[in-house]
């Protein structure tokens, strides 16, 4: 590696102490071959061709026969080239353990960080992992949760419908929807959940458990009540409202009623007594009183929650107005105001609504 410089890459094992103790190996036949080659001729075999080795160092490295050389080498090579294959494969088998526990450890650490809470269950419902989450949530060490059962943490009312969305789903399906049940704290209160759950299988795809992604719905649960209460708040409110609109549209018009009727009977019994302005005095009054009726009516129906305004028909702007000028000629009697106008064209509009933007524009 130093001679080619090659890295070793990260998290690489280093297995090089196989092929050493296998080149040992190999070195220790070596020098065994030529201790007993050396004993062997010495003893034995000093008639044949081949000169005998004076001393056990030249047996094993000078005086060396060729079918000895050629059985040392090839010992030493097999023992090098087996030492490479077992330091390769024993690399391997180190490098992928160390993955799966760096693997296991990201995992361990994603399972006890998540916000969510999780557990895990066999196929009788006996809890064998749960993150802090879960703990927390429901107020149990790990050790008292992983010696009880899913169910007895459930209310006995929502075990029915808990066994039926896992024999309905889960199993058949392999996981849930997303639903909703409560659960029970270690002090004995109680808590709305939201969750799903998932089936886990071995390699033949037989069921070996189940686990869950809780999630504790309660503030959620406290803003839907509350959004329930003020709906209720505003369905009172408007109710209020009708029974104002029924009260104004009867007793506060019975007053203007009585005044134009009244004016009227002034006009009729004291003509001929009265001069040209009070005449018209007392018309503004009829009129004006005529035109708060229309004009109650109008902003009663409008003021009402689920009333529409009116179907649009075509409409005489310059005429609409007109009235909204007659309706504010007081103010402009008394300030002094000159409203002009150009001549307006015939709209499609609802009438009333129209009357009340003039008066609104003229008005500011």
């Amino acid at each position: 590696r130093m001679l080619f410089g090659l890295k070793r890459s990260r998290g690489q094992a280093d297995t090089y102490y196989v092929i050493i103790a296998a080149l040992l190996l190999g070195l220790l036949f070596w020098i065994i071959d030529g201790i007993v080659d050396y004993y062997k001729f010495r003893e034995q075999l000093r008639f044949l061709i081949f000169q005998a080795p004076e001393n056990v160092l030249d047996s094993i490295l000078l005086n060396i026969s060729s079918p000895d050389l050629f059985a040392r080498t090839a010992f030493v090579m097999s023992c090098l080239a087996g030492g490479i294959l077992v330091s390769r494969l024993l690399r391997r088998q180190l490098e992928s353990a160390a993955a799966l526990e760096a693997s296991e450890a990201r995992y361990r650490r994603l399972h006890q960080t998540m916000r969510d809470a999780f557990v895990q269950m066999d196929m009788t419902g006996r809890i064998v992992d749960a993150n802090d989450a879960f703990q927390q949530m429901l107020g149990h060490e790990k050790n008292t949760l992983l010696s009880i059962k899913e169910a007895d943490l459930t209310p006995p009312e929502w075990q029915a419908p808990v066994g039926k969305i896992m024999s309905e789903q889960v199993l058949p399906l392999g996981r849930s929807e997303v639903f909703e049940k409560e659960y029970l704290r270690a002090d004995g209160s109680r808590f709305p959940a939201e969750l799903r759950t998932f089936l886990m299988t071995d390699d033949s795809y037989n069921p070996i458990g189940m686990w869950s992604i809780v999630r504790d719905v309660t503030q959620r649960k406290q803003a839907e009540m509350e959004r329930e209460e003020a709906i209720e708040a505003l369905k009172r409110s408007n109710e209020d409202l009708k029974q104002f609109a029924y009260v104004a549209s009867h007793d506060l018009q019975e007053p203007l009623r009585m005044v134009a009727s009244y004016t009227q009977l002034l006009a009729e019994r004291y003509e001929d007594q009265l001069d040209e302005k009070a005449n018209k005095f007392i018309h503004y009054a009829v009129d004006g009183a005529s035109r708060m009726q229309a004009l109650i009516r109008d902003l009663l129906a409008f003021s009402r929650v689920e009333t529409r305004a009116q179907g649009f028909k075509s409409v005489d702007a310059h005429g609409v107005l007109g009235v909204a000028i007659a309706n504010l000629k007081a103010t402009i009697d008394e300030t002094g105001t000159l409203v002009t106008t150009d001549d307006l064209p015939s709209v499609w509009a609802d009438e009333s609504q129209l009357t009340q933007v003039f008066q609104n524009l003229i008005s500011n």
